[in-house]
C-alpha cells in the first residue's frame, strides 16, 4: 500500500457528561464507536461528492482510537479519545483513496448528534437534555479548533500538536 498520509484527532466531551461514562465504563467503547462512525460517514459522503466512489469495492476510513481517562477523582475523571486518522480510504483490494480534508465543523456536529442520539437511547439523559443540546441559540457543546490556528490547544503529545482537537 505504500505511505498513508494520518492526522491526529483529540476528542473530549463536556464535564456534564463525564460523570455518565465514570459510572458506566462500557460507554467509553460508545465514545469511539460514535467518533468512528462520524469520520466513517463524513469520509463515504467525501468521496460520493468527489465522484470518485470505488465501483463494487467498499471503502472504510482507517482509524485507531486510544480512549484515556486520568484516573478516578470525580473532578479529574476526564475521558477522551486521541485517534489516528487516515486521510482517506481504505479499499478491499488494500490501496488508498484519498479524500479532502473534512471540516471540523462537520464532524463535531455529526459526533454530537451521534454521541447524544446513543446516551439518550441509553437512558444516560434525559430528553430534556437532548433538545436543550440542539435547541436554535443553544451555546454549542462541541466547540473546536485546528492546532495550526491557534496555539491554545489543551492536549500536546511527544511535542506534536493535534491536527484537530475536539471538544464537546
Amino acid at each position: 500500500m505504500g505511505e498513508v498520509p494520518i492526522r491526529q484527532h483529540v476528542v473530549t466531551i463536556p464535564k456534564m457528561l463525564r460523570l455518565c461514562f465514570k459510572y458506566d465504563r462500557k460507554l467509553l467503547g460508545e465514545l469511539s464507536r460514535s467518533y468512528y462512525e462520524s469520520i466513517k460517514e463524513l469520509f463515504l459522503d467525501a468521496v460520493v461528492q468527489a465522484e470518485c466512489s470505488p465501483a463494487d469495492s467498499p471503502a472504510l476510513p482507517a482509524m485507531i482510537a486510544s480512549i484515556q481517562t486520568y484516573g478516578d477523582d470525580p473532578t479529574r475523571y476526564h475521558p477522551h479519545l486521541h485517534c489516528l486518522v487516515a486521510d482517506g480510504l481504505i479499499l478491499r483490494d488494500g490501496s488508498f483513496l484519498p479524500i479532502p480534508r473534512p471540516d471540523p465543523v462537520q464532524i463535531m456536529l455529526l459526533f454530537r448528534h451521534k454521541l447524544l442520539k446513543t446516551l439518550l437511547a441509553k437512558e444516560k439523559i434525559s430528553p430534556s437534555a437532548w433538545l436543550t443540546s440542539f435547541s436554535p441559540g443553544a451555546i454549542p457543546a462541541f466547540p473546536y479548533f485546528r492546532a495550526t490556528a491557534s496555539p491554545l490547544t489543551i492536549l500536546r503529545h511527544e511535542n506534536a500538536w493535534p491536527d484537530i482537537v475536539l471538544m464537546f
